[in-house]
């Protein structure tokens, strides 16, 4: 990850994952012990802690590097929405 975390990517991420798994926000929100709101606000780019980050990785059965965005490209590179963002 670079100096800078980019909160915006990382919740684009758990956008992306969550829906390929066709979960509501409400639903991973249960899974992982959070608000919907809470959730939401991720999404939208909000920071999130390591162990909310980590509970969520897990749920979605996704890795850490995914949802921060290193391997974001390579992990998604066939999904349009990832490649118009890394545009």
């Amino acid at each position: 990850m670079n100096e800078r975390t980019d909160y915006r990517e990382i919740g684009h991420n758990i956008r992306l994952s969550r829906k390929q798994q066709k979960m509501s926000q409400r639903t991973l929100a249960d899974l992982v012990n959070v608000s919907p709101q809470h959730i939401s606000h991720i999404e939208a780019g909000q920071p999130v802690s390591l162990p909310v980050l980590i509970n969520i990785s897990n749920v979605l059965d996704v890795s850490l590097d995914l949802l921060v965005g290193s391997n974001s490209c390579c992990s998604h590179r066939h999904d349009p929405e990832v490649q118009r963002t890394a545009m």
